[in-house]
């Protein structure tokens, strides 16, 4: 199983299903990274670039107990519908692992209230799930 194209998947079946709530909208994106564990410095390029962090920001891995869980309470938070929500578990069932994107610097003061990012991995393919808000 191609991960990424599963996540790609999942991304186009949100499109145009998107929480509004006045100006705000909830959404979802996927990346491919190329990394490793001990080597985050491409994912740590991708969130420069996404704005999610700043370039002074260190970056952790935390590997979650319950992914399941985890990713239900991240769609919950996000507005994402049911049937897509059940993708993501899947995608998550099917993977090798699972981590939350941690962050010092300016994503630990202020990165949390609008984005919640997520790795998962099958053998050496990486794939970042970034759910955001955008006014």
């Amino acid at each position: 199983m191609d991960i990424y194209s599963e996540a790609k998947k999942i991304e186009e079946s949100n499109k145009g299903h998107e929480h509004i709530e006045g100006q705000v909208g909830f959404y979802f994106v996927s990346s491919k990274v190329e990394m490793t564990l001990d080597d985050t410095k491409k994912l740590k390029e991708v969130l420069v670039d996404h704005k999610v962090i700043g370039r002074e920001d260190d970056i952790f891995l935390i590997k979650e107990d319950d992914p399941v869980s985890d990713i239900k309470a991240v769609c919950k938070d996000y507005y994402i519908n049911a049937g897509v929500t059940e993708a993501f578990v899947n995608l998550i069932k099917e993977s090798d692992g699972y981590y939350k994107v941690d962050a010092n610097g300016s994503y630990a003061r202020d990165g949390y209230l609008w984005s919640s990012c997520r790795v998962i991995c099958k053998g050496s393919e990486y794939v970042l799930l970034e759910f955001f808000i955008c006014d």
